[in-house]
């Protein structure tokens, strides 16, 4: 089990702070609207039948209980009356499964923290017999008497505490759920929500209020933060640094080397926390954006105080270096810039002006005055984010014309185009990526691939090629006006993320589910990770007619990847205006040097380096 069901954990912890207690027809008036709302929009929807009821059913079962633990074969029998008729429930507004299934769980999860406590109690969690886990389509309901159930329940906890090693943490979670009956009920009944979205695709999502500005906060630069990084040894959590100008710093009460005692947020005492693990202390801290956290620490002399915690949002300077650059010098003077993500303003109406096109457009002027021959572009680990800035990106690269097309439910395509003329830097260049990399990380890649701008380095990426808009739970809006109506409760904060487009190449082909393949593959270390079309109801590639206005750039030179010598030798040093900064930055440096170690013993890097020389020479 991960984390008791990351989902439901997940849900859990924001659903406090919903302003409404909702009841069972409330979740059922909430999952028809759900289902309407993505029906309207989605660019591929799908019949509300029972094919679609037999993939919720499914589909909700593994949210709430992943690794099999807690649900009976005999609740198994009962669930499974509505494995062809929840399409039936979503359309007639009923309650019957949800009621049902809320029941259920808590009450297994309710047995299962009895049982839990006597084998914590026991110390006796190294035994049973390794269990194998069937898929969900295997589950097979047999009928067993109630004393049965309890002790395969027993048995399935045990065999789980043996293989992860922690008794007291499977404890906890469970107690996280069963602290409060209503917010247990609130938090299955958005988990209810969550499946329907997931039934349409990977990346269609219910969200929540907190978990939608989480959300947007990782494609935005100004994120809500307290500012201290934490760290995990043994069974305890400290405090590793803090960022300077946060909350944390400015308390002035918390250090480097603090033990976090416990963490609840003020007013809500049942949710006060003893953690022992790094994920479910982050798990707490991502629950609001706007309530004061009290944190308990014990001191390096002992003592213990409490420190109220309030987020704030990171200024621009915060996240300026958010895009982070380097100076690799040896026999060619070769500029680096890593973008983990595509980031854009998202409430400042500064489009373009502080976006990560325009940070990557800004180093590459301070590169250009250390008189750099080529340029390296990281996009590796970048799981993607705003088109609009992706495209932007795109532009700075090439000189004008069409860089991808994007199709809607409309049978005609949306060009994107880059309309500036000019460039920013028009050298050797190479683009990094690898499994991680998606989205519009793709898009970049893709366009500078098809347009022989730049030689693509890594290895195949991810294959999401589709586009994703957040709107509120209401059937009125529109795309036009994507606010609520004028009117409508407050209390509903409820969003969804639908996907609305498919990503094209310009030359129509498309990345979904196939990647971008690189022009020199050059391995890593990486394990073997699910991509796009390993995911449940991912959509399927198609093409489209290519753009008749895309004219490329000659041939690149062929690099021949048994040329490629991962063992270059440069040193990794800072353009000036970065050296400037970090004089008066002691955390920055730390960072800085951080990040100059693991460049200096990265393959990848190395055989990009080695690529852009070989360019330069042909």
């Amino acid at each position: 089990m991960k984390n008791l069901c990351l989902a439901l954990l997940w849900l859990t912890l924001v659903t406090p702070f919903h302003s409404r207690a909702q009841s069972f027809s409330k979740v059922a008036g909430e999952a028809f609207l759900v289902y309407r709302m993505i029906d309207k929009f989605h660019v591929e929807p799908r019949t509300l039948n029972d094919s679609f009821s037999h993939d919720l059913w499914f589909t909700m079962l593994k949210l709430a209980d992943e690794d099999e633990l807690f649900f009976s074969d005999d609740d198994i029998t009962r669930l499974r009356a509505f494995e062809s008729t929840l399409d039936d429930e979503i359309r007639n507004r009923r309650s019957a499964y949800i009621s049902l299934f809320t029941s259920l769980f808590i009450q297994r999860l309710k047995q299962a923290d009895s049982l839990v406590a006597v084998l914590c109690s026991s110390g006796n969690n190294t035994t049973g017999t390794q269990r194998v886990q069937p898929k969900p389509q295997t589950i097979k309901p047999v009928a067993t008497p109630g004393s049965a159930d309890i002790t395969a329940l027993r048995n399935r906890l045990q065999v789980y505490i043996k293989e992860q090693g922690s008794c007291s943490r499977l404890r906890r979670q469970i107690n996280y759920i069963l602290r409060n009956a209503a917010t247990s009920a609130v938090a299955i009944g958005d988990l209810y929500c969550e499946a329907i979205a997931r039934c349409f695709d990977p990346h269609t999502g219910y969200f929540p209020l907190s978990a939608k500005e989480n959300f947007e906060s990782q494609l935005g630069k100004q994120r809500f933060r307290f500012g201290f990084r934490i760290k995990e040894e043994k069974d305890d959590i400290f405090i590793e640094d803090l960022q300077p100008g946060s909350p944390a710093y400015k308390s002035g009460q918390l250090q480097k080397g603090d033990k976090i005692i416990q963490a609840q947020w003020s007013g809500n005492k049942t949710d006060a926390v003893s953690p022992t693990a790094t994920e479910e202390l982050n798990d707490l801290l991502r629950m609001s954006n706007h309530d004061t956290l009290l944190l308990r620490v014990r001191k390096a002399n002992g003592s213990v105080i409490q420190v109220p915690l309030l987020k704030e949002q990171a200024t621009d300077a915060e996240v300026e270096n958010k895009v982070k650059s380097f100076v690799l010098k040896g026999q060619q003077t070769i500029g680096y810039i890593y973008l983990p993500t595509f980031y854009e303003d998202w409430d400042q109406g500064n489009i373009g002006l502080k976006g990560c096109a325009n940070d990557v457009a800004r180093e590459i002027v301070k590169l250009k005055k250390e008189n750099i021959t080529g340029l390296i572009l990281d996009l590796r680990f970048n799981g993607g984010g705003s088109v609009q800035e992706a495209m932007e990106l795109t532009g700075i690269f090439i000189d004008a014309g069409p860089v991808a097309q994007i199709k809607r439910k409309d049978p005609k395509p949306i060009v994107l185009y880059d309309v500036n003329r000019g460039t920013a830097f028009d050298g050797p260049l190479v683009v990094l990526v690898n499994s991680y990399s998606a989205s519009a990380s793709e898009l970049v890649a893709a366009a500078l691939q098809d347009y022989n701008r730049a030689v693509i380095v890594g290895t195949t990426t991810y294959g999401k090629a589709t586009g994703q808009v957040m709107l509120p739970v209401d059937t009125t809006i529109s795309l036009e006006s994507p606010e609520p109506r004028p009117g409508a409760s407050p209390d509903n904060n409820s969003y969804i993320k639908i996907t609305m487009s498919k990503l094209f190449r310009v030359n129509g082909s498309s990345l979904q589910a196939t990647g971008v393949i690189p022009s020199v593959i050059v391995k890593d270390s990486l394990v073997h990770i699910e991509r796009e079309a390993d995911e449940p109801f991912a959509l399927k590639a198609t093409t489209i007619a290519p753009n008749k206005y895309y004219k490329p750039y000659p041939v690149l030179p062929a690099i021949d990847a048994r040329m490629i010598n991962t063992t270059a030798a440069f040193t990794i040093t800072n353009h000036e205006a970065e050296k400037s900064l970090l004089q008066s930055d002691a955390y920055g440096s730390q960072l800085n040097e951080a990040f100059k170690t693991l460049l200096a013993s990265d393959t990848g890097v190395k055989a990009a380096y080695e690529v852009l020389q070989l360019l330069i020479k042909k």
